[in-house]
């Protein structure tokens, strides 16, 4: 299938770790290394799936309707559910090139399935600013001496180029990213502006004081991001970097607020492709990039997990607080985002931590809906729930089962995956 006309490929680029540069291209793209095939992950991985007696998950998603209780992973596929995980396991020496850090051990369960990921997408446009906070940087390399010491010129020189760039790529001006609003000269290099990171940062870190009734900082913050951004230049780096597949999609947003039209038509990759469309694989390589420091070049790698780090709302941290004993708890980093809205729920984190004396790091990605609506669930109909203002939506219920309960199955994948294997 031909790409929508609207669909430009424009020029971005990126550093190795050892600070080469280069532009992407399905040539030249930087890639994971995921590594398949592993017996004994594999094993642990279904097992875990297939875990029986898990008492509390039936106790979450019992369902009014009499339909048969849920008390496996793997029944989360089943029926009204719909499941889609990816799993990777980067435990090993940053510094040592042959380890699983850059080979890492993947395992997965409809891993390209089309599940809406709600704001679990958000990660996106937050990968576009610091693209184009890179490519800025690039073109700056390239003006004269006299140029780059004076910042306004400095400053006009790059966002001269970048606009004839795309306007010879045929972008029209209303669908460029607004520059003024998104990059500031920070010496002979640019920095996000200070309204634009603020607005960034709300997505992943909304203001503790924050009205939930009055505004949502976070989707406030996408929106911002979006419409100063723009769907062409979005759409371009999810393609060229391997992250948007032009026939399956992955990283790919048409719509928030503002639609991107092509010719009156919604610019979609495949035919029926939602609004806002992330797999599980590309989620779990944008992450796996993130942790092997290759998102961009190792600097903004660094800068982006600033963004990402316990960016979930503290859905994942608070689900640790019973699911992990205490001293390991202490020992806990995380970065990613989630998604809960409708019927659907997803967390893509890159999660380290410590455990007897050793760090454990690995990559967990889960998406999960259902066809079920809130009425269905029992879960709901306690005095509790009645008495919560608002009560809690559907998508926080699920939200609930990927951070209590698949998530830390998941973990003791991960946990016995790198322990001795029992005689």
């Amino acid at each position: 299938m031909a790409l929508p006309s609207c669909v430009k490929m424009l020029e971005h680029w990126v550093e190795d770790r050892l600070g080469t540069g280069f532009t992407l291209d399905p040539q030249n793209r930087p890639t994971p290394n995921f590594v398949t095939g592993f017996a004994r992950l594999d094993t642990l991985f279904d097992d875990a799936l297939n875990k029986t007696g898990r008492t509390s998950l039936g106790t979450l998603l019992h369902a009014k309707t009499g339909a048969a209780d849920i008390d496996t992973l793997f029944e989360l596929d089943v029926g009204p559910y719909t499941l889609s995980i990816a799993l990777a396991d980067l435990t090993g020496d940053e510094n040592d090139p042959n380890s699983k850090v850059f080979h890492p051990q993947y395992v997965a369960y409809h891993d390209r399935a089309v599940i809406y990921p709600g704001s679990l997408s958000k990660i996106g446009p937050i990968y576009a600013a610091h693209q184009l906070k890179f490519d800025a940087d690039h073109i700056a390399t390239g003006a004269p001496a006299a140029t780059q010491a004076n910042p306004a010129k400095l400053k006009k020189y790059v966002f001269d180029k970048l606009r004839a760039d795309w306007k010879t790529a045929g972008i029209p001006g209303s669908d460029r990213p607004v520059l003024e609003e998104i990059l500031v000269v920070n010496s002979q290099t640019f920095a996000l502006t200070k309204t634009f990171a603020k607005r960034m940062n709300d997505i992943t870190h909304p203001p503790d004081d924050t009205d939930w009734k009055k505004h949502n900082p976070m989707n406030e913050g996408m929106d911002h991001l979006v419409r100063r951004l723009q769907f062409p230049y979005m759409g371009s780096l999810f393609l060229q970097s391997g992250l948007a597949d032009p026939a399956t999609g992955g990283f790919w947003i048409w719509q928030w607020n503002i639609q991107w039209l092509c010719k009156g038509r919604i610019t979609r990759l495949y035919s029926g492709q939602d609004n806002l469309d992330m797999q599980a694989l590309s989620v779990a390589t944008y992450l796996a990039l993130l942790a092997q420091e290759r998102l961009i070049s190792r600097a903004v790698s660094k800068e982006l997990k600033d963004v990402l780090v316990d960016g979930d709302a503290g859905w994942f941290r608070n689900a640790c607080t019973t699911k992990l004993p205490p001293g390991d708890k202490a020992n806990l980093r995380f970065w990613g985002k989630h998604g809960a809205v409708g019927a659907h729920a997803s967390e893509g984190l890159l999660v380290e931590r410590k455990v007897q004396g050793r760090w454990i790091r690995y990559i967990v990605v889960c998406l999960l809906d259902t066809k079920r609506k809130r009425s269905d669930y029992s879960y709901f109909d306690s005095e509790e729930q009645k008495k919560k203002d608002p009560p809690d939506p559907l998508s926080d219920l699920l939200l609930t089962v990927l951070v209590e309960e698949l998530i830390p199955v998941l973990d003791g994948v991960i946990l016995a995956n790198n322990s001795p294997p029992h005689p």
